[in-house]
């Protein structure tokens, strides 16, 4: 009976054993898996980063007085309407004028 309990002893100790060297395997498994979460989302960061330092420059640069004279300017595109058709009359007049005295 004494040497069933031994051979028990032993079996435990190994099955132990080989359960301590299972949570390690895992344990660094699991260590690995974060690692590359980690190291997959450094790109993504970095893009985001990337994507809020542009987002503040173009703010600033829309804001800047530079960017405010490079602005079109608003134009009353009636009144350059009327501006042609005023010179298209002149034109018409000064030319029948033309034509009259070569007559």
């Amino acid at each position: 009976m004494h040497g069933n309990s031994t051979d028990g002893i032993k079996q435990l100790i190994i099955l132990n054993v080989e359960l301590e060297t299972n949570v390690e395997v895992l344990k660094g498994a699991k260590e690995y898996g974060r690692k590359r979460q980690r190291q997959a989302a450094l790109p993504e960061n970095e893009s985001n980063h990337r994507l809020v330092e542009w987002q503040e420059k173009n703010t600033q640069i829309k804001s800047s007085p530079a960017a405010v004279c490079l602005k079109p300017k608003l134009t009353d595109n009636d009144a350059l309407f009327r501006g042609n058709v005023e010179l298209i009359q002149t034109n018409q007049r000064l030319q029948i004028k033309i034509d009259e005295l070569r007559e």
